[in-house]
């Protein structure tokens, strides 16, 4: 199907075999949404696209004409390898990285035919987590190839992080947007279609004349447009962009995302808006025969405050939400509040992370 821009969410390996001598360890496959077989998990995972895709592609297609498609490559691997794993029960429990083997020889094909049927006239892949470089990394080189008239853009935290380097290692990538991408990324295809002139496009680096070009540094928050958007999947609702916390080994730490984004603060969600995420979520869920989990990124208690964190269970419970919930907190809290939010929502489940500040 033809697009303006095809939104493209890469494994976190795209062609394994590359790196034949120090094959990513199975822990680091593990890693996000997990599938199972019986009780055994199988990867390879990061297959859940980025919230941010939604919210890119309805302000995008709302403020212009515009079309935005969405491409889960990553997914592709996931689905192989949870087929080869049903159809071969037996040989996974005695040797669970012959179905990874397997699915790995058939995924390359079945991607790169995907890859040959997406036209667009701008390829963009996000790059989040550091650990889905290369998954990234290869498929843009891939997409240049196959398409080499069609412009190729990458984005997230981590590109935002090494965006200089980024740009001068790999020549077959034409943009990178750095920060909050949605204004930037409209104001792309604009010019894409019209003048090809980009200097005036904020946050963005880009090639002219063989040369690596910058285009003005801008604050921009794109905290507004997902706040005020519903949209939700996974069935997860953040309780802010960014974390309040400054754990050393995360790149969404308060220091990280001021740094990257220039912003001030983390941006927290009304109970408002939490409320209509919730309240859609629940409206997808209504053919569930059990109430369906929820699950809440980041510890409201910190992040919220405690008093919009109760003012919230309050309006859960007195809106007689059929939910679970399940919460993380970043630090011990007390039996009371625990107890209360037993008491408001019963059957929630709660992870405590012992890495922790």
């Amino acid at each position: 199907m033809q697009c303006n821009i095809a939104l493209i969410h890469p494994p976190h390996l795209f062609r394994p075999n590359d790196y034949p001598i120090f094959p990513p360890p199975w822990n680091l496959s593990d890693v996000g949404s997990t599938s199972f077989i019986g009780k055994y998990p199988i990867g390879p995972k990061f297959d859940i696209v980025p919230l941010g895709f939604i919210s890119m592609k309805k302000y995008i297609e709302n403020n212009s004409n515009f079309t935005v498609n969405i491409y889960n490559i990553a997914y592709v691997k996931t689905s192989l390898v949870q087929k080869i794993a049903q159809e071969n029960k037996n040989l996974y429990l005695k040797d669970k990285s012959i179905i990874n083997d397997l699915s790995d020889k058939i995924y390359y094909s079945e991607a790169l035919e995907i890859i040959k049927t997406i036209k667009a006239d701008t390829y963009a892949v996000d790059l989040h987590w550091l650990i889905y470089i290369q998954g990234a990394i290869s498929i843009l080189k891939t997409i240049k190839t196959i398409h080499p008239k069609s412009y190729t853009l990458i984005g997230g935290l981590t590109a935002s992080y090494f965006k200089e380097e980024i740009m001068k290692l790999y020549p077959f990538i034409d943009f990178l947007i750095y920060g909050d991408a949605s204004v930037p990324l409209l104001n792309l295809v604009k010019h894409v279609k019209s003048d090809k002139l980009f200097s005036s496009i904020p946050n963005l680096i880009y090639r002219e004349n063989n040369s690596i070009k910058m285009s003005p540094k801008k604050s921009i928050n794109d905290f507004k447009i997902i706040e005020n958007d519903e949209t939700t999947i996974y069935n997860s609702i953040a309780l802010s962009r960014g974390c309040p916390l400054d754990c050393i080994t995360c790149g969404e730490s308060k220091y990280s995302i001021s740094r990257i984004n220039n912003y001030k603060s983390i941006r927290k969600y009304s109970i408002d808006s939490i409320l209509e995420k919730i309240w859609s979520l629940q409206t997808k869920s209504q053919n569930s025969q059990s109430r369906p989990y929820f699950v809440l990124i980041h510890d409201p208690f910190i992040t919220l405050g405690s008093k919009k964190w109760k003012d919230l269970l309050r309006e859960i419970k007195s809106a007689d939400l059929k939910i679970k919930l399940l919460i993380e907190f970043f630090v011990p809290h007390t039996k009371d509040e625990i107890i209360n939010i037993a008491n408001k929502i019963p059957g929630s489940t709660i992870h405590i992370s012992p890495e922790s500040i």
